[in-house]
């Protein structure tokens, strides 16, 4: 039984230069979602109390919030791997566990005995309509400070995964599976470059994007930037399954 799938979603750029934008989405069935739920309830011990403009979280806030960020990573992994594996390249992934806010990093990465460390943005979203989600309404975020995090350290990747549906409903995915886009990414030196800085209507905090999605690295490109194998298409253009 296959219990994760993967394929490529086409969004319309809105720029005057029109285009594609790639994104990889993945669905991954109950039967698979279902084998991170114990890890994540132990590791929502660890997520914050607040969310970074410092309201409360939740318990179940929090379950969602490791839950999510437990499959964000394990779907940035595959096809981290599985483009590796295409392109004959020897490379080594690990994943970090947590340890603190300003030192936190999700992946690295060693290839041609060189380290990256790479960050995985997750948020969720109700809005169905993702040319205005990927056009308008998110940013690709990289380093930020709030009033909670005074300080946090410059990764060499930033990806961000976006969930189609709220916190609210992840019970309700977990019985019926659970989808996400790995949306697209930057290179550090890219958003140093192209970034700038807002507080994302959050009082205190000073976040570096690039806004709106479109402007960076698409699903395809961050992930070829990652494994360095240059503009191919990897992964297929319909479909792949795990």
């Amino acid at each position: 039984m296959i219990n994760i799938k993967a394929e490529i979603v086409r969004i319309p750029k809105w720029e005057h230069t029109g285009g594609i934008h790639n994104v990889i989405k993945f669905t991954y069935m109950k039967g698979e979602v279902v084998k991170f739920v114990d890890v994540a309830k132990k590791l929502s011990k660890s997520v914050p109390d607040q969310d970074p403009s410092g309201v409360p979280r939740t318990s179940h806030q929090k379950f969602c919030r490791a839950l999510c960020g437990i499959i964000a990573e394990n779907a940035c992994s595959i096809a981290i791997n599985k483009t590796a594996e295409k392109n004959r390249k020897t490379i080594k992934l690990s994943v970090k566990g947590f340890e603190s806010s300003l030192r936190q990093i999700d992946l690295t990465l060693e290839r041609n005995s060189r380290n990256f460390d790479i960050e995985i943005r997750s948020s969720g979203h109700f809005k169905q309509n993702l040319e205005e989600v990927y056009n308008r309404d998110f940013s690709i975020i990289g380093w930020y400070v709030t009033s909670k995090k005074r300080k946090e350290i410059k990764k060499d990747f930033y990806v961000l995964v976006l969930f189609p549906f709220l916190e609210d409903t992840i019970d309700k995915k977990i019985e019926s599976g659970i989808e996400l886009y790995i949306a697209g990414g930057a290179t550090r030196e890219t958003l140093e470059f192209m970034g700038s800085d807002t507080d994302l209507k959050q009082y205190g905090a000073i976040y570096h994007v690039i806004s709106p999605i479109t402007k960076g690295l698409d699903g395809l490109e961050i992930i070829n930037k990652i494994v360095g194998v240059g503009d191919k298409r990897i992964l297929g253009d319909d479909c792949a399954s795990f």
